[in-house]
């Protein structure tokens, strides 16, 4: 099976915009909760341009279905990528496709790129996340050494806590403090959060 993948970007004309949608609802609504989802409206906005952050998403198919997708925010006019999403259809899973959309954002986007995982003690439906944090590492993710709480995605929803942040970055031995100067000013919010408990 050969994985297509098609890229839709902020300022980029002709964005397919029924492919983004198929994406939302077939993998997004069933693999996120309410509170991790951003609206579909929200990346419509991005991919128009009438709201910030910038957005790219790559959506993978196999013979026209959409079995997987990644999502990524760009800030800091473009200098640092927050990778927001990454999902692939249950059926499609341990087949490469993970890694080949990840592998799409790095040689697309560069680094800093920065991603939310949970950390390893803490659970959730999909992928255990030892699991999760050893995938992200084959592919030259770094954990940062910060605790770390989400931002609601939107007002009246809750905070997501229990994350961590891991970094891509040029010097794959590590993170230090020059990649945490990176950091968009978004995620800083949720490092605060922590602070203010």
């Amino acid at each position: 099976m050969t994985l297509q993948m098609t890229i839709l970007e902020t300022g980029k004309p002709g964005n397919d915009m029924k492919l983004l949608e198929d994406f939302y609802n077939s993998l997004m609504m069933e693999n996120f909760e309410e509170e991790e989802r951003e609206p579909l409206e929200e990346w419509v906005g991005m991919l128009e341009g009438t709201k910030d952050p910038g957005l790219w998403v790559c959506v993978g198919t196999v013979k026209g279905e959409v079995v997987g997708g990644a999502v990524a925010e760009q800030y800091d006019d473009g200098r640092a990528t927050l990778l927001t999403y990454l999902v692939v259809s249950e059926t499609h899973r341990r087949r490469g496709f993970g890694s080949a959309l990840v592998t799409s954002v790095i040689d697309e986007k560069g680094a800093p790129i920065f991603l939310e995982a949970h950390q390893p003690h803490i659970s959730d439906r999909i992928m255990s996340p030892t699991s999760r944090l050893a995938f992200y590492k084959t592919l030259g993710f770094k954990p940062l050494a910060l605790p770390y709480t989400a931002p609601a995605i939107e007002p009246g929803l809750p905070n997501i806590p229990g994350l961590m942040l891991l970094a891509y970055t040029n010097d794959h031995e590590g993170c230090d403090a020059a990649d945490v100067k990176k950091i968009p000013q978004i995620l800083l919010g949720g490092l605060l959060l922590i602070n203010e408990r």
